[in-house]
This record gives C-alpha cells, sequence and structure tokens, in this order.
C-alpha cells in the first residue's frame, strides 16, 4: 500500500520544475467545502533507516532531463531512501538552508488522495482508462489513462496551462476566467467538447488536477468522504 501511495504521489510531483503564476484572488469560497485540520502536539518522528539506490541517484543527477529533484520512500514505517539534488535548489534555498517548496498544495493533497483510492480498490491502478466516466466523453480527456492526467502529459496544452497561457488556470480564450472558478462540467461542455488531444508534453494545470481528482469522486461514489475522514482526516463516522 504504501509503494502505490508513493507512486501516485511522485506522479504530480516529480515532474519538471516549474514556477507558475497563480492568480492572486483568495481561495476562501462561500461555495467550496472546507476542512479545518488543528495541529497537534502528538506528533510522530518517521524512524530512518538509509539504503543507497543507484537508479534513483542516477535520475537525480539527470535531473534536467528527468525532473526528478528529491526523492523520498517511506515502506515500513521507515524512510528507507531519502535523496535530494545537490545542484537544484530554487529560489536561493541552499544559502537559507530551507526546504524544498511544493508551487501547489491542493496538487500534493490530491495525489495523496488518488493514491488511497488505489489502494483501497476504489480505481485499477494508474493506467486504467477513463472511458467510464459520463462527464468527459467526446472531451480531449475521453479514453485518456489516468498516469497521463497525474503526470500532466493529456494534451491539453492548447486550452489551458502553462505552456501556452503562462498560468496553469487560464482557459484558452477566456483570460479574465479561471479554471478554478467554473464547474468542471461547465468546462467540459464549453471548453473542450468533440476537440482532439495534442501531443503529449508536460504541461503544469490546474486543470489536470481537477480532473483527476473528480475522477477519484467519480469511482468512490458515496464512500469519498469516508476515504477522507479515514486516510487524509484520520477519522471516523
Amino acid at each position: 500500500m504504501k509503494k502505490c501511495l508513493f507512486i501516485i504521489l511522485l506522479s504530480l510531483l516529480v515532474n519538471p520544475p516549474s514556477n507558475a503564476d497563480h492568480d492572486s484572488f483568495p481561495y476562501g469560497f462561500p461555495f467550496f467545502p472546507k476542512y479545518k485540520i488543528e495541529g497537534s502536539d502528538q506528533y510522530r518522528e518517521f524512524k530512518t533507516k538509509l539504503i543507497k539506490n543507484k537508479l534513483i541517484k542516477k535520475q537525480i543527477k539527470n535531473f534536467k532531463k528527468t525532473g526528478l529533484v528529491s526523492y523520498i520512500f517511506y515502506e515500513n514505517n521507515t524512510i528507507v531512501i531519502d535523496e535530494k539534488s545537490p545542484d537544484y535548489w530554487p529560489d536561493g534555498t541552499k544559502e537559507e538552508k530551507r526546504l524544498f517548496k511544493s508551487n501547489s498544495v491542493g496538487k500534493s493533497l490530491s495525489s495523496y488522495v488518488i493514491g488511497h483510492a488505489i489502494c483501497e480498490g476504489y480505481i485499477d491502478g494508474v493506467n486504467v482508462v477513463m472511458n467510464d466516466w459520463p462527464i468527459i466523453k467526446n472531451t480531449l480527456y475521453d479514453g485518456q489513462k489516468l498516469i497521463d492526467v497525474l503526470n500532466m502529459t493529456a494534451g491539453d496544452q492548447d486550452y489551458i496551462g502553462h505552456r501556452k497561457f503562462k498560468k496553469d488556470d487560464v482557459l484558452k480564450g477566456s483570460a479574465a476566467r479561471s479554471a478554478n472558478l467554473l464547474a468542471l462540467r461547465y468546462i467540459m461542455e464549453n471548453n473542450l467538447q468533440n476537440i482532439k488531444k495534442s501531443k503529449p508534453v508536460y504541461n503544469y494545470s490546474a486543470l489536470a488536477t481537477h480532473v483527476a481528482l473528480n475522477y477519484t469522486i467519480f469511482k468512490t461514489g458515496k464512500n469519498y468522504q469516508n476515504l477522507l475522514n479515514k486516510d487524509l482526516m484520520n477519522t471516523s463516522k
């Protein structure tokens, strides 16, 4: 189960680094569900028993091609691999001795939830073809593999994303409109109907996260809240 989670987490995090410009509006929309999780002083320290892994070291050394700048592997309640590139430290973090930044914590949390959904059997795996989800029918996401959406290589760069529009959430023809402010169904019906995907290249996109997470909601159905309670919030109802 731990391996499943790390595969999904790395699918969204271990890609060529991008410094996407997010819109400056606050995300406290009254019509979006919110979860407030209080911190605890009864935290658990991770055990560490590090091993060498030549493949990971090689991938990190070649980070300009692989995009892999750090890697943590957690197994049997212990961190067994903890590697990072000494040659890639964004925003002066090497001098300031700070941690690596995450461009979007929403993408990190989404990947975590998706990983649990796979490990618990709601989704068959990262290579599943999303052809059973009516909302993406006749769009460029129709029939695509989940892994390509997670890796942000779904060929959507002509319609949204950082590659052509310099922001992760701007929709083509809707410069003043953010994909973060529109319902997913609306985007599929009004922006992406009857179009084909482009060449699969890396495109940092907020929409990819929405598609992947909402596919998880579709697959878990009425059990989605229970999934969050159990695996993200660590509560039960």
